[in-house]
């Protein structure tokens, strides 16, 4: 960037100046084939390269949906631990296993990377799970209301 003003970013071939979208095709349960338009389209001059922080972490949840995380019948344990009535204290517990004295000791650079994919993770699953309440929450209300 120039001291005289806002010159166009850029992070490999993409623009870093408008707002971004994603574009979500073919979410079936966990048949997830992740797709996001255009990965890097234009965005705004993050100051902190977060457009390709964000893709990684794109792609760390798509690895999820494949390998060891998923079971031959689609269901990963999450599906279970879930539907037990266990995720937030799961998830919390991971994000405090995952954020917390281990970070940095265990492995080298790589590892605390992959630490700290998991603690993102983790927290976005958090917020699946509160959204999740809070809807259950509003659809009981409007049931109320309208008896």
């Amino acid at each position: 960037m120039s001291k005289k003003g806002k010159e166009k970013m850029t992070l490999g071939e993409f623009s870093l100046r408008e707002p971004f979208s994603w574009e979500v095709r073919n979410v079936v349960h966990h048949n997830y084939e992740p797709y996001i338009k255009d990965p890097f389209p234009s965005l705004p001059p993050y100051k902190y390269d977060e457009a390709r922080l964000l893709k990684e972490f794109n792609d760390y949840i798509a690895s999820t949906y494949k390998g060891h995380y998923v079971g031959e019948d689609n269901i990963q344990s999450l599906d279970l631990i879930f539907a037990a009535g266990a995720g937030r204290g799961f998830c919390q517990g991971n994000v405090l296993k995952y954020a917390g004295p281990r970070l940095g000791i265990k492995g080298g650079p790589k590892e605390e990377r992959a630490d700290i994919l998991k603690v993102m993770h983790y927290a976005m699953l958090l917020l699946f799970l509160l959204d999740k309440k809070t809807k259950k929450e509003s659809e009981n209300e409007q049931r109320t209301v309208s008896k």
